[in-house]
């Protein structure tokens, strides 16, 4: 195997420092709709529907452990939806969302979005 050791990536117009890559940037995104069905993603090979409001997507490299930030939200106009991190499902190689309904506290189908950030395994 062959090591490349450079200090800046750059693509013509723009140099980044590659600790930027390395350590700043999400490891995994996605845009999933109410099925689970993958609108946009990176590192993310597939999407599960579980049921009403609980959403898993497996990754294609898994973090190195579950101990990972995974902010995420829901695409809606209703100002009471939100999506949290489902901890009972998510491992190293799966990212889980809930939505609800934060009025009632009762699960509901949203389009959800998810990053994922932390140490790849």
């Amino acid at each position: 195997m062959s090591t490349l050791e450079v200090s800046n990536l750059n693509d013509g117009t723009k140099t980044v420092a590659t600790t930027v890559v390395t350590n700043g940037s999400a490891k995994a995104y996605v845009h999933g709709d109410t099925t689970a069905s993958i609108s946009k993603s990176f590192n993310v090979s597939s999407g599960t529907d579980h049921g009403t409001g609980d959403y898993s997507y497996s990754l294609v490299s898994a973090m190195d452990s579950n101990n990972y930030s995974m902010p995420c939200c829901v695409r809606s106009g209703t100002p009471d939806r939100n999506a949290r991190r489902n901890v009972a499902r998510d491992t190293a190689s799966i990212m889980a969302i809930e939505t609800s309904n934060a009025r009632t506290n009762s699960p509901t189908d949203q389009v959800q979005n998810a990053t994922t950030h932390g140490d790849l395994a």
